[in-house]
């Protein structure tokens, strides 16, 4: 994965990590370099870090299965100028653009503008604030403060909107309440017809939020989940409902049309190719049949490729060999027979993939790798191509995270560090054991 962040001191760093799976089926997750970029950000000049990286760290192509990064036109183009690695966009980062899609509907921003103002009323009331702590203790509610949402991240949105919803009467108390607030307060609280589609909203985001939560976890997030994801999403919880105010089945309609625009079927790409090899999902019921038909020949095909590939060195069945030096018969030789005549032969790549088809699929909730560990010797090959995609992250959120590790590093009191330093401490602090 990769990104690209900038220090407090304004220099600009170009972020990179490295994702992979040890002999014994673990995910393991490492910073491999932060750089100053001090070239402009082009598609051009961010292609030709990503290859000295990659040079730098003897990451051959075969070995690199997938590039993850956010859906920026630089970084897109950055990896299109590679043109040899496979790439796809941050998970989370493609979700929030479709949700900011919707949530830039007219009656939805009126709201989120009405609710932001509200809120912000409370964040600078400190009279305000201990009158709704003493209303929720007197109402038996939940003390809970109001979130503020931050425009970049659309699940602090959701969060804002969740805790008015449970904060209704109590909001609606310290604003009515003469001792507290003033008469021209009572007009931040909501319509009743903002309130109703607030609640609509809270309930037709929760999915989104979760998808974006349980995608952005840092270990054995595989990009294998994000169809199965966005299937559900699609097929389950986007569905437009009888009793949905029209601005919520037009919010639904939208975000499906931008998950299918953004999530297009394509038999080799790397996340559906993934989940054709996780256990949880490789029987691919969220894709139609004959699109199933035809990532079951995409696989054949490249597995059987790489058994071809491990097994080139291997005698053909043809060759002529001097004949073996005769060894004295034994007593054991002559009641067993020799156990040279029954090898076993090499099962071909295409066998090994019939024979996990047939195996019974694991639960959604069932651990993947801890299968795989399991059942390595029996499908070697299909093994070796399931360790090489399944530690592919659905997000770029690993790049993400270094920049609040770099805030910590590069703060105002060691504002004067050399970006040599910068990339040695965080390659430190990331990847030294924290035990």
């Amino acid at each position: 994965t990769t990104d690209i962040w900038t220090s407090r001191t304004q220099q600009a760093y170009l972020t990179v990590t490295a994702h992979f799976i040890t002999e014994k089926w673990k995910m393991e997750s490492k910073v491999l370099q932060t750089r100053e970029r001090p070239e402009r950000h082009t598609g051009v000049n961010i292609s030709e870090r990503l290859k000295a990286a990659a040079c730098e760290w003897n990451i051959a192509n075969d070995r690199l299965a997938a590039v993850v990064r956010d859906n920026a036109a630089n970084m897109v183009l950055a990896v299109d100028i590679v043109g040899e690695w496979d790439d796809l966009g941050c998970f989370g980062h493609t979700l929030q653009l479709a949700v900011n899609a919707g949530l830039n509907l007219n009656p939805l921003s009126r709201l989120l503008a009405a609710a932001h103002k509200l809120v912000g009323h409370f964040k600078h009331s400190v009279a305000a604030v201990a009158s709704l702590n003493n209303k929720q203790k007197a109402m038996n509610v939940l003390e809970h403060s109001l979130i503020q949402d931050v425009f970049t991240r659309w699940n602090s949105t959701y969060f804002m909107m969740e805790r008015l919803a449970g904060q209704k009467w109590t909001i609606y108390a310290v604003l009515h309440d003469e001792l507290v607030s003033c008469p021209e307060y009572i007009s931040l609280d909501l319509k009743p017809d903002q309130w109703e589609l607030l609640s609509q909203m809270v309930t037709t985001l929760k999915p989104l939020q979760v998808a974006t939560t349980a995608l952005c976890l840092d270990q054995n997030v595989s990009v294998s989940l994000i169809y199965p994801v966005v299937n559900g999403l699609l097929k389950k919880h986007l569905v437009i409902g009888s009793d949905d105010l029209p601005v919520v089945k037009r919010f639904k309609e939208l975000i499906a049309g931008e998950l299918h625009r953004r999530f297009q079927f394509d038999p080799e790409c790397v996340p559906i190719f993934t989940a054709a090899v996780d256990p949880r999902y490789k029987e691919l019921k969220f894709i139609s049949g004959e699109e199933r038909t035809q990532v079951h020949e995409a696989l054949l095909d490249r597995v059987q490729k790489l058994h071809l590939q491990l097994h080139a060195n291997d005698k053909p069945q043809d060759c002529q060999e001097p004949p073996a030096k005769k060894k004295k018969e034994t007593a054991m030789t002559f009641l067993l027979g020799d156990s040279s005549d029954d090898d076993v032969p090499v099962p071909t790549g295409r066998e090994e993939v019939k024979e996990f088809w047939k195996e019974p699929t694991l639960h959604i909730d069932d651990h993947h790798l801890q299968w795989w560990e399991r059942h390595e010797s029996r499908f070697p090959t299909l093994a070796r191509l399931a360790k090489c995609f399944l530690c592919v992250p659905a997000t770029s959120v690993l790049a993400e995270r270094i920049f609040s590790t770099a805030g910590l590093i590069v703060n105002q009191q060691r504002s004067c560090l050399k970006p040599e330093n910068v990339d040695m401490l965080i390659f430190l602090n990331r990847n030294l054991p924290k035990d």
